[in-house]
Order: C-alpha cells, then sequence, then structure tokens
C-alpha cells in the first residue's frame, strides 16, 4: 500500500513538473507589448530637425522642420490649407514672399534674419522663411498669428497639432485604463496607457469586420490602436476658431457716393470739363480715365491735369484717377506678376495721383485673364496700404460676380479696397447671341445680391449705365449700335417712336419694322434709372456710379438725387 501510494507521488510530481514547464514555456514563447514611444517615432522614420506635421485628424507625408527653437511649416501646406495670402514672385530668380497687412506689405527672403516692412529694413533673431532641398518653409508663429488655425509643439516625439477646420468631430470616451497600441494587433507595441473616461478622436475601425480596433488621436496628437471593447461612448464635438482676422481702416465718405466716369482719350480732354459738369450739381465724385498702362514693366501713361482737379475741388469734387489698361497693346499679367513691375506700377500710380492733388483711385482692369488673378488681388492689397499711407480712397471696378469672374476675388479685395464697385450693365453686349436689356431690374438685383454675399453694403457702389443698345435683326443676323441717354431719345424722336413699359424688366421698350431688318431697343432713361436708384437706396448701398459723363440728359441727376441722400 505504501509502494503504491509513493508511485501515485511521484507521478503526481511528474505531471506538475510538466505543467509548469508548460506555462513557462507559453510565457516565454508570447510576445511582450513593447511600452516605447520610439515606436511611433520609428515608424515615421523622422531625421534630424524633422517634425511629424499632423493636419486636423490626419498625418502628412510632408513633414515640418526644426531650426532652433523656431518651428517652419511647408508653404505648399500653408497655401493649400492654412492661408493663401502668402505670395510668392512668378519670376523664377526672386524667391521671395510677400505678405499684406493692414497698413503693412512685408517681404521675406530665404534664410535671411531680416524682412521689408514697407519700406523699412526690420532684423530678427531667426529668419521667418527657409528654404532646405529645395522645400520651402515658413515660421509657424507668424503663421499662426495671421491665419485662421491653431498650432502646437509637441516633444517626444516632434510633432505640430495644426487646427484649422472648424467642424463636428466624433470623439470616443474610454471607459478603463486602455492601452493605445502601434498597430491594430493586441501583440504590437504600446505607445501609451490611456486614463479612465479621456477622450480622444476617432480616426477609423480596423480589425475583423472593422471592428475590433478603432485608430485614435489624443488632443496633443499621440496616435494609435485601442481595441474596440474599452469604449464607454462616443459623441460629437464641435471644434470651433477664436482667430479674429486683423481689419484693414478703410476710408469711407460720410455722404453717398455720386460717382461719374468721365472718358479721356487725349491731354486735350481735360479741355471738355465744363461741357461734361455742365449743370451738374448733385454729382459728388468725378473719375476721369487718365492713367493707363504704357508697357509690360509698370510703366504708365497719364492725362492727369493739375488745373482740371483744382477746377472740380472748386465745384465741390472729389477726383478719383482711373486706371485702365489699352487692350491687346500691354500684358498685364507682365504688369502684375512679378514684384519688380508691380511695386514700379503702384509706384507710379501713387506719385501721379499725389502729384495733381486728386483723391483717390480707381482700378478698372477688365477681362484679365484666370492666370492674372492671383497676381491681381496681391496688386489691390499692396495698392491699398500705398494708397492709405498718402489718404487716397482705393475703388476697384468688378464685373457682376459670377463662374467666370471668380478670379477677381471680390472677397479679398474688399479686405483692402475701400469701395467695391459692381457694374450692373452690359447684361447683353456687342457679341451676344440674342437681342436684349443692358441692365434689366432684374440683372441689377441679383448683381447687388451676389455682391453682397462676400461685402459690406456700405461699401458697394452700383454700377448704372447711361447708354443703351439699338439692336437690328436681319435674318439670323445680329448687330447693335450704342446710344448714350441724349442721342437715344433725339433717335426715338426723330422716328416717332412709342415706348411701351416693361413691368418685369423696368424698361421703356421699342421695337419696330423697316425694310428687312427688325429694330429692338431696351431704354436706360430716367424711368429705368429711377428704379436702379431706388434698389440702391433701399438696399443701403454706398451710392451709384454712371458710365460715362456726357451720354445723359442733366434730368437724371435730378433722379439720382431724389434717391441717392
Amino acid at each position: 500500500m505504501g509502494k503504491q501510494r509513493k508511485i501515485i507521488w511521484i507521478i503526481v510530481a511528474v505531471l506538475l513538473v510538466v505543467w509548469a514547464v508548460a506555462l513557462l514555456l507559453m510565457f516565454l514563447g508570447k510576445k511582450k507589448p513593447k511600452e516605447n514611444l520610439e515606436v511611433v517615432k520609428a515608424e515615421y522614420d523622422l531625421k534630424e530637425n524633422e517634425v511629424m506635421l499632423i493636419l486636423g485628424t490626419d498625418v502628412s507625408i510632408l513633414s515640418a522642420v526644426k531650426q532652433g527653437d523656431t518651428v517652419y511649416l511647408p508653404l505648399s501646406i500653408i497655401k493649400e490649407k492654412l492661408n493663401s495670402d502668402f505670395y510668392m514672385d512668378e519670376d523664377a530668380d526672386d524667391e521671395s514672399i510677400t505678405y499684406v497687412l493692414p497698413g503693412e506689405i512685408r517681404r521675406f527672403w530665404p534664410n535671411m534674419k531680416f524682412c521689408l516692412v514697407n519700406d523699412d529694413t526690420v532684423y530678427t533673431n531667426d529668419p521667418f522663411y527657409i528654404i532646405e532641398d529645395g522645400v520651402a518653409y515658413f515660421d509657424m508663429n507668424f503663421v499662426a498669428a495671421v491665419s485662421d488655425v491653431r498650432c502646437n509643439y509637441y516633444e517626444d516625439p516632434d510633432r505640430v497639432v495644426l487646427e484649422y477646420e472648424w467642424k463636428d468631430y466624433l470623439y470616443y470616451e474610454v471607459a478603463d485604463e486602455t492601452p493605445v497600441h502601434v498597430s491594430p494587433d493586441i501583440e504590437s507595441g504600446i505607445t501609451m496607457k490611456l486614463k479612465t473616461k479621456t477622450n480622444v478622436f476617432y480616426i477609423g475601425g480596423y480589425g475583423n469586420n472593422d471592428g475590433d480596433f478603432v485608430k485614435i488621436m489624443t488632443d496633443n496628437g499621440l496616435f494609435g490602436f485601442i481595441q474596440k471593447k474599452h469604449v464607454a461612448r462616443s459623441v460629437y464635438k464641435y471644434i470651433g476658431s477664436s482667430y479674429i482676422a486683423p481689419e484693414e481702416e478703410h476710408i469711407l465718405y460720410d455722404e453717398k457716393i455720386k460717382l461719374g466716369w468721365w472718358y479721356v482719350a487725349a491731354a486735350s480732354g481735360n479741355e471738355t470739363y465744363s461741357t461734361c459738369t455742365k449743370n451738374i450739381t448733385e454729382m459728388n465724385v468725378i473719375c476721369p480715365s487718365w492713367i493707363s498702362l504704357k508697357d509690360d514693366e509698370g510703366n504708365i501713361r497719364s492725362f492727369a491735369d493739375t488745373r482740371f482737379v483744382r477746377r472740380a475741388h472748386n465745384d465741390g469734387y472729389k477726383v478719383w484717377i482711373m486706371v485702365d489698361f489699352p487692350d491687346g497693346e500691354v500684358s498685364p499679367h507682365s504688369n502684375l506678376s512679378k514684384n519688380e513691375n508691380r511695386d514700379r506700377l503702384i509706384k507710379n500710380i501713387i506719385d501721379e495721383t499725389v502729384r495733381v492733388g486728386a483723391d483717390g483711385v480707381n482700378i478698372d482692369f477688365e477681362a484679365l485673364s484666370y492666370q492674372t488673378g492671383v497676381h491681381f488681388i496681391e496688386f489691390i492689397k499692396e495698392l491699398s496700404v500705398r494708397c492709405h499711407m498718402a489718404g487716397l480712397v482705393l475703388s476697384v471696378d468688378n464685373l457682376v460676380p459670377g463662374p467666370s469672374t471668380a478670379h477677381y476675388d471680390i472677397g479679398s479685395q474688399a479686405r483692402f479696397a475701400d469701395y467695391i464697385i459692381v457694374m450692373a450693365y452690359d447684361e447683353h453686349y456687342a457679341a451676344s447671341k440674342e437681342a436684349g436689356s443692358v441692365a434689366s431690374i432684374g440683372f441689377v438685383r441679383k448683381a447687388v445680391t451676389a455682391t453682397a454675399e462676400i461685402c459690406d453694403r456700405n461699401r458697394i457702389i452700383l454700377g448704372i449705365p447711361f447708354y443703351t443698345r439699338l439692336w437690328m435683326e436681319e435674318g439670323t443676323g445680329l448687330t447693335s449700335k450704342v446710344y448714350g441717354y441724349t442721342d437715344m431719345e433725339k433717335y426715338i424722336s426723330s422716328n416717332k417712336l412709342k415706348k411701351v413699359w416693361d413691368e418685369d424688366l423696368c424698361q421703356n421698350y421699342i421695337e419696330f419694322t423697316k425694310g428687312n431688318v427688325v429694330y429692338k431697343m431696351w431704354c436706360e432713361d430716367k424711368e429705368s434709372i429711377a428704379y436702379k436708384c431706388a434698389d440702391a437706396a433701399a438696399g443701403d448701398l454706398a451710392g451709384i456710379a454712371a458710365w460715362r459723363l456726357g451720354f445723359e440728359k442733366p434730368e437724371v441727376w435730378d433722379i439720382i438725387e431724389q434717391y441717392i441722400k
């Protein structure tokens, strides 16, 4: 009996040893998760001075860089995602970046410890702008100061978290202390442990049935994978902006604007001042077309006349000088896309306006190409700073907002220019496929509504026409001829024609046939202009601008005065 008991104990002991060895082998064979942040850092293979870049909840392929205490963001990311106002010259030899702030034109050069602020050189401890391996980077702190973005830098691993999309984000709250893995695998390394009830961003689901693991990121940009069983609840939270953009201090008149454009084709045109202003007591701004681009290098041709300005001031008019370019003779793109040319053009415009004692500048650059749009906006920004330094009003003429004119970017213009003039005419023009009104009331109202969505109404001036078109239809052919208000009335009277009021268009209409030709005219007269001015007054716009002096009958100014007060 004793011998049998001894054998049983030996068997039990052997089994216990086998079981212990098996457990030991299982324990030694199982991978223990690594609790080391270096796992994440190694995964992104960060080089020396390289910083991981996190855009919202996305880790960018590009990275930021760090020099000393300054973190630099890739300019391409800045312009695409954060702030498109950083401007680079098209000239390959000029690697400068220009940034316009209210009252300041700042220009930076790569790797230089200084920048130009207006005309003054300002020295800095570190460059604002660097180029490394052919990639341009800009100081993160400057970007954060001038952009609607939050930039936060963290260490171990080096990373920058950029918040710039203000919207609802999905958050997960963890139920208990939760390990965060490098990959959606329970045996992968652990980067950190989340405390109970920690909130994290949800990025995506991973694992079997897309549900075993979820990818998450903490508020400070650490990310990884947690098992879904650790999620207590989910909730949407809105991430909003507290950024207040600096605003240009606009020069605005206390009274409503009643502007008349005055066309001058040569210096001798200045002698017609008395003719154009005769019997006009209601106008308060006269805008002569005095300055044009002369070549592709920022030089100008000018008919500006000091004596004319003095006479206008004596008659109670402000003088804004219109600047345009002769179609086909010069390249607006060349003038605006190169710093040297644009700087020269702005200086010439300001110098000439100040020389004759005028009060403002009116930019009339029509038919610009899409490619020129970004350079035009930079021109308006820089010109606004120079105008305001000289005490000059800046107004910009615009076609009706729409897809074909989106590159004029009225929203950006309005941040810097004082007045936006919407030219609510040429609804139908010489090349139109069908006859129609130059400025029906519906077209005018759409123009105002579209402009008011991107500019304050008290800085919108409604452009109205003092002219119309006589349309001639013969078979499938269509031609037209422009008539000013005065000549239109003479034509109607001499041909004994009768106007018929069109209630929908708020215009008088004429149609008659002579031979094989059908004649049509939508009249711009005191009745149609009264409706336009009434709309401008009801919409609390800054005033009206009329193209052009000399076309109108004096009575139309009485109508303007009646509504624009």
